[in-house]
């Protein structure tokens, strides 16, 4: 607006074609999209979600993160049948998202039977020394490029075998100071090996429309592979429901609603 200003007066008419230009269209789908990972906060409560879930026409699934963490806000039985409670009553997928290993250990079964899905990164990776390296830190280095992809594909392998979810999210994800070197780093062999443990364990593979992750080349390679995928924004504000990526992808990648995971 501040061009438009610096031109006045100029006709309503005239700014609405400049707005309606600016409008980038979105591909159409032959099959409804979701977004299963929104996270409620302070600048996004469930009523303001379920609103924009409207605006957006889709259904959207809102995760909260569970286990012993500085962030987790469900630690025990009873925490977890109070957030199931407190969303029931509202038209959206009820899940949760797991950041550290063990998760399910605090959980009675019964009750994670009641999620209608359970989504997991491997964002968070212990190490040797008992930290976790939170590699989603903006201020995150990585010295060796291939020293660091060996213990990531690893940590993505031991988590698709041992910890039981359903979607594996922020596929692909790669710390701020090496996301320029994507095709360095996500070789075919890595991406194949990642891929294979997705198709073995029966999880589904998040394309997710925030970090624009995984590319095309990684989707192509797992749907070739009989892997299904997921949307999601891992938003906590009003970008969730934001489909661009995920449609190029549809549509680069020729996804069919038989590829698509539902919970």
């Amino acid at each position: 607006m501040k061009y438009i200003n610096k031109v006045l007066p100029v006709s309503l008419p005239v700014i609405c074609i400049w707005l309606f230009a600016a409008i980038k269209p979105q591909a159409n789908t032959t099959f409804p999209l979701y977004d299963l990972h929104v996270h409620l906060s302070d600048s996004l409560s469930i009523e303001q979600a379920v609103q924009l879930s409207k605006e957006r026409n889709m259904k959207f699934g809102i995760v909260e993160h569970p286990g012993i963490c500085d962030y987790c806000p469900i630690q025990n039985d009873q925490q977890l049948i109070e957030y199931l409670d407190a969303l029931r009553n509202y038209p959206v997928y009820v899940g949760l998202q797991p950041v550290v290993s063990g998760w399910r250990e605090l959980f009675s079964d019964s009750i994670i039977n009641k999620l209608e899905y359970v989504i997991m990164d491997a964002m968070e990776i212990p190490q040797e020394d008992g930290s976790i390296w939170r590699i989603w830190l903006e201020d995150t280095q990585v010295e060796d490029i291939d020293e660091f992809m060996e213990m990531y594909v690893n940590y993505h392998i031991k988590i698709l075998e041992d910890e039981g979810f359903d979607i594996l999210a922020n596929a692909t994800f790669l710390p701020k100071s090496i996301e320029d070197q994507y095709e360095i780093a996500w070789t075919k062999e890595r991406m194949q090996r990642v891929i294979d443990a997705v198709v073995e364990n029966d999880i589904a593979i998040e394309i997710n429309s925030y970090y624009q992750v995984p590319n095309a080349e990684f989707i192509k390679m797992a749907k070739a592979s009989g892997a299904k995928f997921s949307f999601g924004t891992n938003s906590r504000n009003s970008f969730a429901g934001t489909t661009d990526y995920a449609r190029k992808m549809i549509e680069e990648c020729g996804l069919e609603e038989k590829d698509i995971f539902r919970p």
